[in-house]
C-alpha cells in the first residue's frame, strides 16, 4: 500500500471539496438568509443537522479514503540528539515530544524543544508540505530539518555553544556578546594570576644577592667593606626585581 507524502496532502486538504466542506460552515448567527440557515442548521434525518455530524463524517471519510486506511493522528517521542523514537516511560533524557494532526492546511506538526520551551504545553508548530512520506520516519525527518533550517545556527563552533548552553537562535548574538566578556575576563584573570604566582617565585632575596657576590669575587675587586658590601647587594636586589614589582602593580590594578 502506497503512503502519501506531506506534499500530497496538503493538495488533498487545499482541493477537495468534499473535505473542505467541514472547515467553511459559517456560523449560525453569521447566517442572513433562510434557506442557508436551513441547509445547514436544519433536521433533515432522525434529528440531525448537517452542521452536527453528517457534514464531520463525510468529511472525515473522504479523508480516509485519501490516505487508504493510514493512522491519521500521531504523539510520539524523540531523542533530541539522535531523533530516535524512545519510549518516555523508560528514558529520562531530553526528548523532543511530537504531536501531528491533518487539518485544513494539511499535515500540521507541533513539537517542543528542550531550550525553545518557556512552559511545559508550549510547542512550536508548522505545516509539512515536503515530499516525505507520511510516516513515524518522515514526521521525525520533517520536524529535525525545521530544527536544522530554523532553529539551530549554522554547524561550527556557533551551534556547539549554542547546544552545550542550550540558547534559542533569536537570544544567541547577545548571550554571546555577555560571553565573549566573560571568558575575557577568566581568561585576563588567570593570566595575571599565573603571572603573579612565577613572579613571586623567582624574586631575589638578599641573602641570594650577597652569595651571588661573594662567590663572583665583586666584593673582593670593589675592595668593599661590610657596609659598602650590604649597599651593593641591596642595590642589586632592587634593580633584579624592579619589574617584578612593576608588573605585580599592573596585575592589582587590573583586579
Amino acid at each position: 500500500m502506497k503512503t502519501r507524502t506531506f506534499q500530497e496532502i496538503y493538495d488533498f486538504c487545499r482541493t477537495d471539496l468534499t473535505y473542505q466542506a467541514y472547515f467553511h460552515i459559517p456560523d449560525e448567527f453569521s447566517v442572513k438568509d433562510r434557506k442557508t440557515a436551513r441547509y445547514y442548521f436544519g433536521a433533515f434525518s432522525g434529528g440531525r443537522s448537517r452542521k452536527g455530524t453528517f457534514i464531520y463524517t463525510q468529511s472525515m471519510r473522504q479523508l480516509e479514503r485519501f490516505l487508504r486506511g493510514t493512522k491519521q493522528d500521531h504523539y510520539l517521542h524523540a531523542n533530541s540528539e539522535t531523533f530516535e523514537v524512545v519510549n518516555r516511560q523508560k528514558y529520562d533524557g531530553p526528548a523532543i515530544y511530537i504531536v501531528t494532526h491533518i487539518r485544513e492546511q494539511g499535515v500540521r506538526i507541533e513539537f517542543s524543544h528542550p531550550f525553545y520551551r518557556t512552559c511545559p504545553y508550549e510547542r512550536i508548530a508548522f505545516t509539512a508540505r515536503s515530499h516525505r512520506t507520511f510516516t513515524v520516519q518522515g514526521i521525525i525527518a520533517e520536524v529535525r530539518a525545521y530544527i536544522e533550517r530554523h532553529l539551530l545556527l549554522a554547524p561550527g563552533r556557533y551551534r556547539a555553544l549554542q547546544l552545550e548552553y542550550q540558547i534559542p537562535k533569536e537570544k544567541f548574538p547577545a548571550w554571546y556578546r555577555q560571553y565573549r566578556k566573560q571568558v575575557h575576563e577568566q581568561e585576563e584573570y588567570a593570566h595575571w594570576e599565573m603571572v603573579d604566582r612565577y613572579l613571586h617565585q623567582n624574586d631575589i632575596t638578599f641573602e641570594e644577592g650577597y652569595q651571588i657576590f661573594a662567590a663572583s669575587g665583586m666584593f673582593y675587586d670593589f675592595n668593599c667593606d661590610e657596609y659598602e658590601r650590604d649597599e651593593l647587594t641591596e642595590e642589586f636586589v632592587r634593580s633584579c626585581n624592579r619589574s617584578h614589582s612593576a608588573v605585580r602593580q599592573k596585575t592589582n590594578i587590573n583586579t
